[in-house]
């Protein structure tokens, strides 16, 4: 069930991205097999890219690990085996995924954590995504046991990212919630075109 949520829910909203042309950045930037080369140039400079399959494999999710220190759920192990992607936003409060592009999973989320997050892996706090621009969020590896059923939680960078915030269950739930909240955008959105 959780992996089924979880890829409808990337299905459907890189689907929607397509439909309403949201993909689109720095050419020199996309790694050349997300370039969408079916949609011309928006600007100069700029492509439209399109999430692919993804081609992570079981070696570099057990170097992620390394990592991070701790084993990582199983739903994001299929997360991260769905789609290769620069951009994914989900949620009300704009959850966007660390970026997942073919050959760098780990340097990207490597840098991405050594620049902005550093000292939370050390409390056992896996970053994953940004909130916004005020925040993390991360597996509490303190929690969940044998089967990595991490809660998932946020910091907030005003205090330091210094307290927790509860935000679900685990990452396989937070799809479900994730799914609610882009049935209504997309709904609205179409409503007003």
């Amino acid at each position: 069930m959780s992996e089924e949520t979880i890829r409808r829910v990337l299905d459907k909203y890189f689907g929607f991205m397509d439909e309403i042309g949201g993909n689109s950045f720095i050419e020199e930037l996309i790694p050349e097999e997300l370039i969408d080369v079916e949609k011309e140039p928006p600007y100069a400079g700029i492509r439209f890219w399109r999430a692919i399959k993804s081609t992570v494999t079981k070696g570099e999710i057990r170097a992620l690990e390394d990592y991070y220190g701790h084993r990582l759920p199983q739903s994001y192990h299929y997360f991260l085996r769905c789609r290769h992607f620069i951009a994914l936003e989900l949620g009300q409060q704009s959850i966007a995924f660390f970026k997942n592009l073919p050959r760098t999973l780990i340097e990207d989320t490597e840098e991405e954590i050594e620049e902005f997050y550093e000292g939370l892996i050390e409390r056992n706090y896996l970053p994953f995504a940004r909130i916004s621009d005020v925040g993390v969020l991360c597996f509490d590896a303190n929690t969940g046991g044998a089967n990595q059923a991490y809660e998932i939680v946020g910091f907030d960078q005003e205090d330091g990212f210094a307290r927790p915030a509860f935000c679900a269950k685990n990452f396989a739930t937070m799809f479900v919630a994730f799914e609610a909240h882009l049935d209504d955008w997309i709904s609205n959105r179409r409503a007003k075109e």
